[in-house]
């Protein structure tokens, strides 16, 4: 028995904690068992974004609080990174002008101005949305019917809501006088085609598309579709409207084919 006060142990019952072993763990600190950082969502997510930052050099940026708990936990952050060989430095809001949560001046301070930074979000998006194309493509159970459906239903999910494409949505305005801008779009554009043509290539092998089929040139139609859907996106259609508009369109593109 832990011998307490009935008020205590209402609270800690009204808190969830049902049973003598959960509710000695949470008051005694020999008792307590830490749950593993990776219950968390994502965490895996972000070792591996922080793993690449720290190998690459890049600045890592620590927002922290103000209060005691969130000072102490950001140097403790901080100095891990760095133990790590990280770039790493923090921003602590001033209680008075900032209250809690991200602004954007602290946020350029800390990141740079907001050309470096839109590079860094584009750069980001890019290599995500590449990731998820070539999980699709690179599928060997999925014909290429199946992977181009799959591709497109993907698509959608992350265009719907207005949301559109980062990449089509807001490089054309910047990219004609910002040569790091131009120079992404058209390495992303260039991958993204060669990935296509490969995976029509892989399918013509199979004799799922006729051999006579340009593959370079279906690859091509099928981008323009994922940029036509973002356009539409934008423009306010239904997630309906989206996935019918795909679906049409890769039942276009795959006409002759198996």
């Amino acid at each position: 028995a832990l011998r307490l006060h009935p008020l205590v142990a209402d609270v800690l019952w009204r808190r969830g904690f049902h049973t003598l072993e959960s509710a000695r763990a949470f008051l005694d600190p020999a008792s307590y068992t830490p749950a593993s950082p990776f219950d968390l969502p994502d965490m895996a997510v972000a070792v591996d974004r922080l793993q690449r930052a720290i190998q690459q050099q890049e600045r890592i940026r620590v927002w922290g609080d103000f209060d005691v708990d969130g000072q102490t936990s950001t140097s403790l952050l901080v100095l891990g990174l760095r133990a790590l060989g990280a770039h790493a430095d923090y921003t602590i809001p001033n209680r008075a002008f900032h209250s809690h949560g991200l602004n954007k001046p602290s946020l350029y301070a800390g990141l740079g101005d907001k050309q470096r930074l839109y590079h860094l979000a584009l750069q980001a998006y890019v290599q995500q949305v590449g990731a998820g194309m070539a999980g699709v493509l690179g599928d060997p159970r999925l014909s290429l019917r199946e992977a181009l459906d799959q591709l497109m239903h993907q698509a959608v999910s992350l265009y719907q809501d207005g949301r559109g494409c980062f990449l089509v949505s807001t490089t054309p305005a910047v990219a004609w006088d910002d040569l790091v801008v131009r120079e992404t779009v058209a390495q992303a554009l260039r991958a993204q085609d060669a990935a296509l043509a490969a995976r029509f290539k892989q399918a013509q092998q199979a004799g799922q598309v006729p051999a006579c089929a340009h593959v370079d040139a279906l690859g091509g139609m099928v981008s323009a579709l994922l940029h036509s859907l973002a356009l539409r996106a934008r423009a306010g259609a239904t997630r309906e409207d989206l996935l019918s508009w795909a679906s049409a369109g890769v039942a276009t593109l795959l006409v002759g084919s198996d």
